[in-house]
């Protein structure tokens, strides 16, 4: 596994989704209302790209976008005119394929900017490195309207110039939410979304499925790629599983059929709005049941008791998981609330409670292996001892975010929608 990338940039230390606001798809006089969108969305970088337009045409946009992104913490990059990123105080530029371009970067807006470079093969991607690029952009991945001259550069060699990375590398060129699984699957962590965004119904709704769906892979992706330690090398539990805990788990196994709402927020250092979305999780007597998330669903997992099936965004085919996929044991067995044994917990985790005023127990567990603790720091549950419920869940993850899943009172599913909950 490779090292995380460095930079002294924060903000684009935690950045996965980086959107462009390319002026071949937007009106200059819609440029402050798509600003808005992509940030409320959750855009974590936003590029103006602008080819066509007068430098005091761009310089007014970027003025313009500025009050929005910042009160957003969205850093706001400049395309190619490092003039116009100085005199606004821009936080990021991004230059194309030329070899001085980011010593002359470097040169005209000095080092509290961020510079970042278009890369079409893992030698010009090694090179930007060696120039001192803090971030690189590698593709086009595919054929894309945004750039028609542009021969696509495939998937093949995203894992190589990943692992030799030593800043992050945003992959771009045709990514949009139908792709996106492929893409991660073939190494890439970081991904730059254009007409995917801007040509959308929904620009808000649109990059919060993206980014949940993103969030969800990347952790699925992890599971797969990197084998748990087997429980015999593993330290042996040392303290008994928490009362709490165990009364918690004993009492999942008698809730019946139920459905629980909930709300899930992500927050990143970077955001200074979180990113909040709606979902539900239906769970049934005989260990089936239907999970999912955003409004419209974007991510659903669904156990029918047969098998179990994952669809990570809209308008994709549903993905049927074998057992001996790492998901399949992570997530059937954890949402299923009958496969799981609370000893197992403590062979993985390190866990301590804390009870507050009111009565309600925070349990916390955090991963004893380090490889997993780059990934997942910590799991806090709140439980109420009184009715044995998990009242909300926080995770705390490796890049900084942190996951918050605030639960409704479970209640009865209603008499004959399972069937529909569970059909494909």
């Amino acid at each position: 596994m490779s090292a995380p990338p460095s930079t002294p940039f924060p903000a684009l230390a935690a950045a996965r989704v980086y959107g462009i606001l390319d002026l071949g798809y937007v009106q200059p006089g819609n440029v402050e209302a798509m600003t808005a969108a992509l940030c409320e969305g959750g855009v974590d970088l936003l590029q103006l790209r602008a080819k066509k337009l007068p430098k005091t045409e761009i310089e007014k946009l970027a003025r313009q976008m500025q009050p929005i992104t910042r009160s957003h913490g969205v850093p706001l990059i400049l395309n190619d005119h490092l003039d116009i990123a100085a005199a606004t105080g821009s936080e990021g530029v991004h230059v194309g394929q030329d070899d001085e371009a980011v010593a002359r970067a470097r040169a005209f807006v000095g080092q509290g900017v961020f510079i970042g470079k278009s890369t079409h093969s893992p030698e010009q991607a090694a090179a930007a490195q060696e120039e001192g690029a803090d971030y690189i952009g590698f593709g086009p991945l595919y054929a894309t309207g945004t750039k028609p001259d542009y021969v696509p550069i495939g998937l093949g060699d995203i894992a190589a110039v990943q692992q030799r990375a030593r800043v992050p590398v945003f992959c771009i060129g045709g990514v949009n939410a139908q792709r996106l699984p492929e893409v991660l699957a073939a190494g890439a962590r970081r991904v730059v979304v254009v007409s995917a965004f801007l040509l959308a119904a929904d620009v808000r709704g649109c990059v919060r499925q993206l980014k949940a769906a993103l969030g969800f892979l990347l952790l699925t992706l992890l599971c797969q790629q990197t084998a748990w330690p087997q429980a015999a090398n593993l330290p042996r539990p040392d303290a008994p599983l928490p009362p709490i805990l165990r009364a918690w788990a004993e009492a999942q196994k008698g809730l019946g059929d139920i459905e629980v709402p909930f709300q899930q927020t992500r927050t990143l250092p970077a955001l200074k709005q979180p990113v909040s979305a709606q979902g539900s999780f239906w769970r049934f007597a005989d260990g089936a049941f239907r999970w999912e998330l955003g409004r419209p669903p974007a991510t659903v997992l669904v156990h029918d008791g047969s098998e179990f099936r994952v669809r990570e965004a809209p308008d994709t085919p549903w993905q049927v998981l074998q057992e001996d996929d790492a998901r399949y044991r992570m997530w059937a067995r954890f949402l299923s609330g009958r496969e799981t044994s609370p000893e197992e917990l403590t062979r993985h985790f390190l866990i301590s409670t804390v009870e507050d005023s009111s009565g309600i127990t925070t349990v916390t567990l955090r991963p004893k292996a380090p490889f997993v603790r780059r990934h997942l720091r910590q799991l806090d549950l709140q439980i109420s001892p009184k009715t044995k419920r998990l009242l909300q869940l926080r995770i705390l993850q490796g890049d900084g975010a942190t996951v918050l899943m605030q639960f409704a009172e479970p209640k009865p599913v209603k008499p004959g929608v399972k069937a529909t909950l569970l059909a494909r």
